[in-house]
């Protein structure tokens, strides 16, 4: 996957930290639209996931798609967290990302 990244060498010299976040599971959404989650994106977004997790590009990863799918279908908004229109989180959503959020990738 190509590297969506412009500037990386410029960030490193003014000591500009690069942290990305995992995109979050929209599977619930598709199919309350009648698409296939995988038609809509999900592949894409396991992809790009993937790539953000592993690639080593970055000073930090925020693994919201981790935090916030459903474990019996990671493709899924866990229900836990479903605001109710199955794509933003509720509250319990929004605390559950903010826990995910490792402070020290912010400091120098």
């Amino acid at each position: 996957m190509a590297a969506p990244r412009k500037y990386p060498d410029e960030l490193r010299e003014r000591a500009v930290r690069e942290v990305r976040v995992t995109g979050r599971p929209v599977a619930h959404v598709a199919r309350d639209l009648g698409i296939h989650p995988e038609a809509l994106r999900g592949w894409v977004r396991q992809d790009v996931n993937g790539w953000i997790r592993n690639s080593g590009d970055f000073d930090g990863v925020i693994d919201f798609d981790k935090a916030m799918h459903d474990p019996d279908d990671p493709l899924a908004l866990n229900d836990a967290y479903d605001s109710g229109d199955h794509l933003h989180p509720n509250d319990a959503g929004y605390e559950r990302m903010a826990n995910e959020v490792n402070l020290a990738l912010f400091t120098p």
